[in-house]
């Protein structure tokens, strides 16, 4: 196992070690319960700062999303084994500040069986977002636009598939993490409960980053409201910072406080 490969397990492996002494714990889907939803965004917002509901939304589908996908995505296609992602298996505490933490409550392991990898793939991968990121995300969309919450997670699908990619030097790791990208983010395919388009499935325009020489940078159509919070400026790859000039820039721009 190279040296990136270990800093990143050691970091998923503490994504499912809750806090010490979280100040709030509950399970998934109680997030998907109006009431307790808005119980929980308003002690989130306390703790990091802010007022406003659609702020605190965005900022927890953010840290929500980046905790399972590493994880759980991390094992499907890497490892070749899941759990139950199912929202009602799976808890969340929250510690001092940002800290969000996730534990499966049944943690069983689930091996892919050797020769039916793609029927075991799509069942892994129905559990991880029918039954748990698109309940969530469309919950907590009732203070923030969907799009915004689901282009946050596709941030991060893409980074962590080019970051997997760039970790392996197994061919055959190598074609099964192509394989598995493509599969995710394939027009065609039905990660929600409702059968719509996939939300994985737009792509991103991209620049060249500012200050990294051999990257790009991802460009949101969308912005996270970040840039919200106290103290904080948009992020590098917002549409605030990207079309200033542009209608939807201008207003983007008048929204700040």
């Amino acid at each position: 196992m190279i040296p990136a490969q270990d800093r990143n397990d050691k970091q998923r492996r503490a994504s499912l070690t809750r806090h010490p002494k979280p100040f709030l714990t509950l399970t998934a889907s109680e997030l998907t319960e109006p009431d307790r939803r808005d119980e929980v965004l308003a002690a989130w917002a306390r703790r990091i700062g802010t007022e406003e509901l659609p702020v605190a939304a965005s900022m927890l589908a953010k840290r929500y999303a980046a905790r399972l996908l590493s994880t759980s995505l991390h094992e499907i296609t890497r490892l070749n084994r899941a759990r139950n992602d199912a929202s009602e298996n799976l808890q969340l505490s929250f510690g001092e500040g940002w800290e969000v933490t996730l534990e499966w409550m049944d943690g069983a392991i689930h091996s892919c069986p050797e020769g039916d990898r793609e029927v075991w793939r799509e069942q892994a991968v129905r559990r991880l977002f029918s039954d748990n990121l698109d309940r969530v995300l469309g919950s907590l969309s009732h203070h923030v636009p969907a799009s915004i919450l689901w282009e946050s997670a596709r941030i991060y699908l893409h980074h962590f598939y080019e970051t997997w990619s760039r970790e392996t030097d197994s061919p055959a790791e190598q074609e099964r993490i192509i394989r598995d990208f493509r599969y995710l983010t394939a027009s065609g395919l039905s990660l929600t409960a409702d059968g719509r388009t996939n939300p994985l499935a737009a792509d991103f325009r991209c620049a060249p980053h500012p200050t990294k020489a051999d990257q790009e940078l991802r460009l949101r159509q969308t912005c996270c409201l970040y840039h919200r919070l106290p103290g904080a400026a948009p992020c590098i790859n917002c549409p605030r910072v990207q079309k200033p000039a542009c209608d939807s820039g201008k207003a983007l721009l008048r929204s700040r406080p």
